[in-house]
């Protein structure tokens, strides 16, 4: 969601096209909850009702934010003097910015800053983004809502005092393990704007550190440090658990941190990430100690320490910057060429093609398209995960792979002589280009 305008970060097309790429979907569970799946399963699955019910009606929406805004349910807060304070969970909610609203306000009280308003306006696909929008909005919402109560009455029990300092750190440490970044200060809205502006979803990317640096910081009250060590412990804990079994079963599952495919879980040509970008921070955290990085094909290499860090940031970057330096380069973030070649059989058709597919078309449903065009009918296994906000991918062979395939190069090429060849068909694209500038062929 922006503000009343979409021009309040700076760059309507800029929202515009952020907010097509990652809307159409069920995102939120998989993507920004998932770090608390396994310490709040009722509260995550229970929180998937109101969310669909928004979705399929704005009264629906509407009805469900007023109820959790004025839940009843009493909490006692302890003052100064001895003695109490008796207020609402509704309220406590409130005051605490666990509740986002769907549209208006600062940035700073808003989920994300990736939704826009004209998409709702636009024939046919509008009704469909602003339920896609819905959703995203409640089931936050809800699930923080849940998750509060929780603690509150887990307090309650074992006779914490729930302090002002215990309920504001809460609100933080919610938001932080729900995808939701907290920043501060007079100048925080002015700061997210520069952030929106150039990256895709900084919130969501700021969030996990956030909630790590709250757990270790020990100026943070202890039953607040408890529930942020009990999630993410579970979420990294469980993952790995989960992915140690399944590879002791025969699946395919990478477990070094420089690799690219690192806690990935590969069927077929299909590779399912459950750690979603904090995948990318520890496999990019490991690539710079190290100096190294796995290749599927080449083992362990050497690798360019700035590269990567640059590589890092620039794939939280937004779609117009990634672009802008994705054909400067002349290959995608993914490595894909941008630049037509006779020898390869690479048209500008193709490419143009393959660049409005991945530019135009929004992410989780790329997701689903490419894995039935690799796996035909089979692909659509996937599907409800890449919906939910589950990041899943599909490859097609590589280079190597499809040589391998052939009689005559069985066992006689590999992969560093297929990247020689690559590297020469470069240096002839050059030349060519070069000789139709200086005689204007």
């Amino acid at each position: 969601v922006v503000t009343d305008s979409d021009a309040a970060l700076g760059s309507p097309t800029t929202q515009i096209q952020k907010a097509f790429l990652s809307g159409f979907d069920a995102s939120y569970p998989g993507n920004q909850a998932a770090t608390v799946l396994f310490a709040h399963p009722k509260e995550f699955f229970q929180s998937f009702v109101p969310a669909f019910k928004a979705a399929a009606s704005k009264a629906r929406a509407d009805a469900i934010d007023l109820a959790l805004k004025t839940n009843p349910r009493k909490v006692r807060i302890p003052q100064p003097d001895g003695g109490f304070f008796e207020t609402t969970m509704g309220d406590l909610l409130t005051t605490m910015h666990v509740l986002r609203p769907r549209e208006g306000g600062p940035l700073t009280a808003l989920e994300e800053g990736v939704m826009s308003r004209f998409l709702g306006k636009v024939p046919l696909i509008g009704p469909v983004y602003e339920a896609s929008r819905r959703h995203f909005t409640t089931y936050g919402n809800a699930l923080r809502s849940a998750m509060f109560e929780n603690w509150v009455k887990g307090w309650e029990k074992a006779e914490i005092a729930v302090t002002p300092q215990v309920i504001r750190e809460s609100g933080i440490a919610l938001n932080a393990l729900t995808g939701r970044a907290v920043i501060g200060g007079a100048g925080a809205n002015r700061l997210l704007t520069a952030l929106q502006v150039v990256f895709w979803a900084p919130l969501l990317r700021l969030s996990r550190p956030q909630a790590f640096a709250m757990m270790l910081d020990p100026r943070t009250s202890g039953p607040v440090r408890m529930k942020l060590a009990r999630g993410l412990v579970s979420y990294i804990g469980v993952n790995i658990g989960i992915l140690a079994m399944l590879k002791n079963a025969g699946a395919e599952v990478e477990i070094d941190p420089r690799s690219t495919d690192f806690g990935k879980v590969k069927i077929d040509k299909m590779r399912i990430n459950p750690f979603g970008t904090s995948q990318l921070l520890v496999r990019s955290i490991a690539q710079l100690i190290k100096g190294q990085r796995l290749d599927p094909e080449l083992g362990i290499m050497p690798t360019d320490r700035g590269g990567t860090a640059f590589h890092y940031f620039r794939s939280g970057f937004g779609p117009q910057w990634e672009t802008i330096i994705s054909y400067a380069q002349g290959e995608s973030f993914l490595g894909q060429s941008l630049r037509p070649s006779e020898e390869r059989g690479l048209t500008l058709i193709e490419i143009t093609k393959r660049e409005m597919f991945n530019r135009g078309i929004p992410i989780a449903w790329q997701g689903i398209i490419e894995a039935v065009r690799q796996e035909g009918i089979e692909g659509l296994v996937g599907a409800p995960l890449a919906f939910t906000g589950v990041s899943t991918q599909t490859y097609a062979k590589t280079a190597r792979n499809q040589l391998q395939e052939i009689p005559e190069f069985r066992g006689g090429v590999n992969q560093r002589q297929i990247e020689d060849l690559e590297d020469f068909y470069e240096r002839v694209d050059k030349l060519r280009d070069d000789q139709r500038k200086r005689y204007g062929e």
